[in-house]
């Protein structure tokens, strides 16, 4: 949303949410009724959270299989492992 229509909406609010009150309340269709009251619904308490479909078992089980042996930051297989070291820290990555 531009700058520009965000602050008409903001200046036109009060008479907006009028007319939303207004279709909610007196629209004839009852659809148009519906998406009134869904839409001051959704702006006085938030939009409802949606459920996650699907299911995480068996993620921690196969976490642990693949860190098994693993103690701390050691992989177990290089010099600063086999020296008691720890890993010096990953530098950041950039994403873009």
């Amino acid at each position: 949303m531009t700058r520009e229509l965000k602050e008409i909406a903001r200046k036109e609010a009060p008479v907006l949410g009028g007319e939303l009150i207004r279709l909610a309340t007196k629209a004839e269709s009852e659809a148009v009724r519906v998406a009134a009251i869904k839409e001051m619904f959704d702006r006085g308490f938030g939009k409802a959270t949606q459920p996650v479909e699907g299911s995480f078992y068996g993620i921690s089980e196969q976490l642990a299989e693949l860190f098994k042996g693993n103690e701390g930051n050691r992989c177990g297989d290089c010099a600063s492992c086999a020296a008691g070291t720890e890993w010096p820290a990953a530098p950041l990555m950039r994403l873009s």
